[in-house]
């Protein structure tokens, strides 16, 4: 997952106990849930700090500029991992990091988000250490390993990012004969990390040729479905840069795929 992410330019990449750690701007994030084939979700990392009880916990989340980062509207669910944490019940810290998040909410302007625990609009995830605490908000929604086309379930399922990285980590390329030991549903054989059943590889070939922040805006447009004007909200720029990119985009991608020039030429402006 490490080259994978350093190949969508993420920086300072490095393995960490349950995945891998990476900085770079929201262009960089969006990439990451659009292409990662190996990730389950991505985070981003909203405070850290020191905790030995249950009110330690309950100031340091509470210190977060919540209100800075999603709208009281925002449905919120918490989820709670820990490691040799010193706290007695992890249900009681979920709850005080709900309460922690919501009286943040009232301090700023007097109301508070609902909770909804099956599709909630922000997920926050709280890593619990022995001594230290890690908050982050929840980029992705639902795992990332459920965009597939999967239509129905065998009886014990692969998820297929775990596919993907299985058959990344063998080193197996597409000239290569590939044998599937499993007897389900031949998801090893749908998921490979070079997505060649989902998309044509010499359309993801073109779209490598693309700086970043074309490449970005050709995928929310086209994968997603977004206007200009969400783009530009999401990039965090003007919508005339949006309608430059998505140009220049274009006219690279008339050049390097002839065949898709009249696609091409429908995407959203």
């Amino acid at each position: 997952m490490k080259e994978e992410l350093e190949k969508l330019s993420a920086q300072d990449a490095r393995v960490v106990p349950g995945g891998v750690s990476f900085s770079g701007g929201w262009e960089v994030c969006y990439a990451a849930n659009l292409w990662s084939r190996i990730a389950s979700r991505v985070l981003w990392r909203v405070g850290q700090f020191e905790y030995g009880n249950e009110n330690d916990l309950y100031a340091a989340v509470r210190a977060v500029d919540w209100p800075n980062h999603f709208r009281v509207e925002r449905t919120l669910r918490v989820n709670v991992t820990a490691q040799k944490s010193p706290l007695k019940s992890l249900e009681f810290a979920t709850l005080r990091i709900k309460d922690a998040v919501c009286d943040r909410f009232r301090d700023a302007g007097g109301g508070r988000p609902d909770v909804e625990r099956s599709n909630p609009d922000v997920r926050v995830h709280a890593f619990l250490e022995g001594a230290r605490g890690t908050l982050y908000l929840d980029t992705s929604g639902e795992p990332l390993f459920k965009r597939g086309e999967r239509a129905g379930q065998a009886e014990a399922p692969l998820r297929e990012n775990l596919a993907a990285g299985i058959i990344m980590l063998s080193g197996w390329r597409p000239d290569e004969p590939l044998l599937d030991p499993m007897c389900g549903g031949a998801t090893l054989l749908v998921d490979d990390p070079n997505d060649a059943n989902a998309t044509e590889s010499w359309v993801l070939d073109a779209l490598k040729h693309l700086p970043l922040e074309q490449r970005m805006a050709i995928e929310l447009a086209y994968y997603l479905g977004h206007s200009c004007e969400e783009i530009g909200a999401i990039m965090q720029c003007p919508v005339s840069t949006v309608k430059a990119r998505m140009f220049h985009a274009r006219q690279k991608l008339k050049q390097l795929l002839p065949q898709l020039a009249g696609e091409v030429d429908k995407g959203s402006t």
